[in-house]
């Protein structure tokens, strides 16, 4: 169990876990903000093959891009970070430990009926949605009323200034000389963009206006997208290229069309309140598709035949500016870092409050169970394959009943555990004698993995921990073992009677009665001991190995060596 106590007084352990190199900019001040705090924050680049997204994660542009803007990152996530993010439904943060704070970052339009940030995709599952206003806030909240559903403004705009941009001298800049009134053109790149729908329209609008394209990042980069690309040369007097300061873009042209269904639609007047504005669609059924705000903000049209009279229009008269500015700061509240900072703190307060939750449980639980001496029927039956002299490593050891059997027979023990109580009492009773206790974290602890152990012994504890815990726990103790050294492993099966009770939090993993259990499916305990690289020896779930009071559960005991 990771010992986030440490977070109110040490930095926090954050995480932003990628699933494409878009998040990238989207993170960017967040991991700016919470490193001035003195945060331990990185983002996680997991290659393709261990990526949650999958293969649809082009890791390395993501590296690349990481590399470029000089940002700390690493190929693999710590499950057990107090606080992870994604811009994705929580299922793509499942590695992570269930007491992680996780956070959902919303990103996109704020302007379709049917927009993912606001769906129970996107809300459920998570400790915290952060959002750009209230307009969002009020649709995440009819979605999950629980949800912790904060408004952040846009940080990437916390510093904006937005007096210091001049059209004038940005067209300067840029090199651009003309006489005629300057269209900039943002376009989206998937299946919602206007490229292949517009593309005449804007070859005719070209005659008379001088045309200004800001392509979005990922028609630049994906191959599919290529045939846009020329397109947009085919149609443009200038292609602005991918890494273009975007607010310096916001105020380059005369009249801005942005595609309705991209986040930049409302960035752009969120960065320049006094933007014309043309919003493009080339969805038949607008009206079906937006919200009714969508149409007193600027003119959307979906019909590339109107594009030239609303230009013309729009250039008279934005009869949709009023309104757009006092609609704007609904969808972004114009906020300067404070909010953000309040939803650090009950962050990090949350964190330490999970951990004294789980903690507590441990500690009252070996506290109000001092009598139970006699060592467990799995201690016993593992005893009889023990050497005297070797070395032994308890992982979980509780309150210690079968650290000491083992040292009572000849071993010499390293016992670990998280339960300050448990281990503060063994050292007490036992000193420093033939066992060393350790209080830490049996997953990554430095120290207990620093030795060697001719075996290592683990009774209800893998399934106290995640999948990827368990993963690197294995590897770690292959690692440890001496050669030919062996490995008890007894956990709960899924076939238990309590297998199901209690709060889900993860694949066969529930909080019930005050603590986290997971269910463990002994075909895939096999397959994940041979993938660390051990032999399989025995391997049995049957009930009699740990029976209590009235209950009998079947129980999973596994033998490995390594080889």
């Amino acid at each position: 169990m990771k010992r986030v106590d440490k977070c109110m007084n040490e930095c926090v352990n954050i995480e932003f876990y990628l699933i494409d190199a878009f998040e990238i900019s989207h993170f960017e001040p967040l991991y700016h903000f919470f490193l001035k705090k003195g945060a331990n924050v990185v983002f996680v680049a997991e290659p393709c093959e261990r990526n949650t997204s999958g293969n649809w994660f082009d890791y390395d542009c993501a590296i690349e891009r990481l590399k470029q803007k000089k940002l700390r990152y690493k190929t693999e996530c710590d499950p057990q970070a107090q606080i992870a993010f994604t811009t994705q439904e929580s299922n793509i943060l499942k590695k992570y430990w269930f007491a992680t704070k996780r956070v959902n970052l919303c990103y996109g339009s704020s302007l379709l009926r049917e927009s993912f940030f606001s769906s129970l995709r996107s809300t459920e599952g998570f400790d915290y949605k952060l959002v750009h206003g209230v307009y969002d806030q009020k649709l995440c909240l009819e979605k999950v009323s629980e949800a912790k559903v904060r408004v952040i403004g846009y940080p990437r705009h916390y510093e904006l200034k937005r007096d210091r941009f001049h059209a004038e001298e940005i067209r300067r800049e840029l090199g651009i000389e003309t006489k005629k009134k300057i269209i900039l053109y943002m376009p989206t790149w998937d299946e919602h963009a206007s490229i292949c729908t517009y593309r005449e329209a804007f070859r005719e609008l070209r005659e008379s206006y001088y045309i200004v394209t800001k392509p979005h990042h990922c028609t630049y980069r994906l191959k599919s997208k290529q045939e846009d690309l020329k397109i947009l040369y085919e149609i443009s007097d200038m292609v602005l290229d991918a890494a273009y300061n975007f607010e310096k873009a916001a105020f380059i042209g005369d009249i801005t069309m942005v595609d309705a269904k991209s986040g930049a639609a409302l960035e752009t007047c969120f960065i320049n309140p006094d933007v014309k504005m043309i919003w493009l669609s080339p969805q038949k059924n607008v009206k079906s598709y937006f919200v009714d705000e969508a149409f007193t903000m600027a003119e959307l049209i979906n019909e590339p035949q109107k594009l030239k009279g609303t230009v013309s229009g729009m250039l008279s008269e934005d009869k949709y500016q009023n309104v757009r500015r006092e609609q704007i700061f609904r969808f972004f509240a114009d906020e300067t870092g404070e909010s953000l900072e309040k939803v650090y703190e009950e962050m990090v307060r949350d964190c330490a409050e999970e951990y004294r939750r789980d903690t507590n449980y441990w500690n009252a639980y070996y506290r109000g169970n001092p009598d139970i001496k006699n060592p467990s029927l799995f201690a016993q039956t593992v005893g009889r394959m023990l050497e005297q002299s070797k070395s032994i490593l308890d992982l979980g050891c509780g309150n210690g009943r079968d650290s000491v059997y083992f040292a009572g027979l000849g071993l010499k023990v390293t016992a670990i555990d998280a339960s300050d109580a448990a281990i503060t009492q063994l050292r007490k009773e036992h000193g420093e004698g033939d066992i060393n206790f350790i209080c830490d974290d049996f997953v990554s602890s430095s120290e207990v993995y620093a030795g060697q152990y001719d075996y290592v012994y683990s009774r209800f504890t893998l399934h106290a921990i995640n999948e990827s815990q368990e993963t690197k726990v294995l590897n770690n103790i292959y690692q440890v073992l001496k050669q030919d050294g062996k490995f008890f492993i007894e956990v709960r099966s899924v076939n238990d009677e309590i297998y199901g009770l209690g709060e889900a939090v993860g694949p066969d993993s529930y909080i019930y009665e005050g603590h986290y259990r997971r269910f463990i499916r002994i075909e895939q305990l096999e397959a994940k001991i041979k993938e660390a690289g051990f032999e399989i020896m025995t391997a049995v779930e049957q009930r009699g190995f740990a029976p209590y009071q009235e209950s009998d559960p079947p129980i999973i005991r596994i033998t490995a060596q390594k080889k």
